[in-house]
């Protein structure tokens, strides 16, 4: 857990997910009223971007004089505020969220200095949660905004996430990127490929050129559980290759242990029950991968320059090759033997296969 999580949590009781309630935002649960919440959408990058929250009233004052240092906040008095993407979306030039659905919360660091949390798992305040840390930009405004308020907008090829919130305004600014999917088979399990369109700019091949990696992708089994890959590239000097790295086993072991104990408590369940059967299933096929995977480029060539980091996959030439169970072997899916990725002048190919993915057994 990071240094920030660990602050955090120190600071900010676990059962606490919202610090602002009102007079008038208690008024409807004192009415017994089921809230409804709000948001919005909007289209970009060949995909979609939403928001949803619980919307609440917090009068006319500024967020630095309701609020601690410290305090993290998820803008609703119900439940934390809703991200959901189907596109991925950069924040501060480097920082990739992809295609999701995350909790959103904000953390006011000091006077002038707030951050958004976004939440790669259902709950805040978790110990080990993942999540992504976005810079807020603070202005106050001249005619103050009394229920709390988010909305997306397009500003050019940039995409705002605006939140105003009595005399004050926050917002963070994200790049979304198109994602590109290709179906295929890993260790033969059916499998898809995720490939996100980063721009190919001056700082994008700076990074690549620096030895920084830059996930552009995720490979993921098309089951309940499935094992998750992120997808990187980086540059040795010499060459570019490919890391692929997961921590599905271990998440998925955990999660087993977790939910096997809830069903000896709980006694017969059928939902756990069938939660168990599905983990211990993905499991078995997770532990014949390898959690790390390297694969380096077979060829690098010059051709006319893209306007941004591009892959497409080398598909397996159309044969009897026929995954178990598939209903029209004219249509099923076959695994890619490869895709080439391309950035500024550059092309590289990269060789993939089943046991690009396999672990080694060792005698």
């Amino acid at each position: 857990m990071s240094r920030i999580m660990s602050h955090l949590l120190k600071r900010v009781p676990i059962s606490v997910l919202a610090l602002l309630p009102t007079l008038s935002g208690q008024a409807g649960a004192a009415d017994n009223k089921i809230p409804t919440p709000t948001g919005a959408e909007i289209q970009c990058a060949g995909g979609k971007v939403g928001v949803r929250y619980f919307a609440l009233q917090l009068g006319r004052r500024t967020l630095e004089s309701t609020q601690e240092r410290g305090t993290v906040w998820s803008m609703s008095d119900q439940e934390a505020a809703v991200l959901e993407t189907s596109v991925a979306l950069v924040a501060d030039g480097h920082k990739l969220i992809p295609p999701g659905r995350y909790r959103m919360s904000t953390w006011f660091e000091k006077r002038g200095v707030w951050h958004l949390l976004v939440f790669s798992k259902g709950k805040n305040y978790r110990s080990g949660t993942p999540y992504t840390d976005v810079a807020l930009r603070l202005d106050g405004l001249d005619r103050p905004v009394e229920t709390l308020k988010i909305d997306l907008k397009m500003q050019g090829s940039t995409l705002d996430l605006t939140l105003w919130a009595g005399g004050s305004r926050l917002r963070a600014t994200f790049v979304p990127l198109a994602v590109q999917r290709q179906k295929t088979l890993v260790v033969g399990h059916p499998a898809t490929y995720e490939f996100y369109g980063w721009p190919a700019a001056p700082e994008i091949q700076a990074r690549i050129r620096a030895f920084e990696p830059i996930q552009f992708g995720r490979l993921r089994h098309d089951m309940p559980f499935g094992v998750v890959y992120e997808v990187s590239c980086r540059s040795d000097g010499k060459g570019v290759f490919i890391d692929a790295k997961t921590r599905t086993l271990r998440d998925n072991r955990d999660l087993l242990a977790e939910t096997t104990r809830q069903l000896s408590k709980a006694g017969e369940n059928a939902k756990l029950a069938r939660r168990i059967d599905l983990l211990r299933k993905a499991i078995t096929v997770q532990e014949a991968l390898q959690t790390n995977v390297m694969i380096a480029g077979d060829t690098v060539t010059k051709q006319p320059r893209i306007p941004n980091l591009r892959v497409q996959a080398i598909e397996v030439p159309p044969k009897a090759e026929t995954p178990i169970g598939a209903k029209n072997p004219g249509k099923a899916v076959v695994p890619i033997r490869g895709f080439v990725l391309g950035y500024g002048l550059r092309r590289v190919r990269f060789s993939v296969s089943d046991d690009s993915f396999k672990r080694l057994r060792w005698r």
